[in-house]
């Protein structure tokens, strides 16, 4: 199980994740520190309390720096990093797409996972009543 299980059924989560690749995405910057996502993204909609917060919980989109001065980046844009600058040429906008086109089947995969013991329980609940309407011989 990856560390994102359950996290994009979240309150507000797939449209924080979707900011978050966005402001990532499109900036010149490869690596934000923290506090600077925070203002500029301002609070994140699903209530945690950094940016940080929720790049932690979506590894398959970010990346975080190992240092005191923690930083964000968009996995994709950091592979490419060598370290020379930290100023580099943005995502495309069709790469930036498939990142976001990729966050959205992610979160509709999460929820059809939720979801796939719906019929189930429901067939269980149907016997049930069966089974206890025929045991008091209520049918008719």
């Amino acid at each position: 199980m990856n560390a994102a299980t359950g996290q994009y059924l979240k309150n507000g989560r797939l449209s924080d994740v979707i900011s978050l690749i966005k402001i990532l995405a499109f900036d010149n910057w490869i690596y934000h520190p923290a506090s600077e996502l925070d203002k500029k993204l301002q609070r994140p909609s699903g209530g945690e309390s950094c940016w940080l917060t929720i790049a932690k919980q979506h590894p398959e989109f970010f990346r975080i720096t190992i240092t005191d001065d923690e930083k964000v980046a968009l996995t994709a844009r950091a592979i490419h990093y060598t370290g020379d600058s930290n100023n580099q040429k943005p995502l495309s906008p069709a790469e930036t797409a498939s990142l976001l086109n990729l966050a959205v089947t992610l979160q509709d995969c999460e929820l059809r996972r939720r979801q796939r013991w719906i019929p189930l329980a429901s067939l269980i609940i149907g016997l049930l009543t069966l089974t206890a309407v025929v045991a008091t011989g209520s049918l008719f």
